[in-house]
């Protein structure tokens, strides 16, 4: 099992055309997960759910392991952004992905998945 923190009601946020870096000012990306302070209730992430949900959800775009296709590879993606980032993202959109449709649960599983695949947020470890 995979424990992420995770609120009860995520709030999904507008991307537009906007770069991912523009959600890192004030801060989600300054280390931890992200979600310490907005009063986020535990969650655990199951990374088999994951992997199901990560298959249906968004294998389509990038690629059944996450290297890509019509998206972007996802292995820098998920290692620059914590996972207060990646709810947002995922949730959200950005560029020209559409924000998903996912319950706090599937999205907690899916990023469970990607943690276990390409690693835990590296706070000094731009590419």
């Amino acid at each position: 099992m995979f424990r992420l923190f995770v609120g009860l009601l995520v709030v999904a946020v507008g991307c537009g055309d906007e770069e991912i870096e523009d959600y890192c000012d004030p801060g989600p990306c300054d280390g931890g997960t992200g979600l310490e302070e907005t009063g986020l209730e535990e969650v655990v992430g199951d990374i088999e759910r994951g992997v199901q949900v990560f298959a249906a959800a968004c294998a389509g775009c990038h690629g059944a392991d996450g290297s890509g296709g019509n998206g972007p590879g996802l292995m820098y993606l998920v290692k620059e952004n914590n996972d207060s980032m990646l709810t947002q993202i995922i949730l959200g959109g950005v560029g020209d992905m559409p924000g998903q449709n996912l319950s706090n649960q599937e999205v907690v599983d899916v990023i469970a998945f990607l943690r276990d695949t390409y690693g835990e947020f590296n706070e000094d470890g731009h590419r």
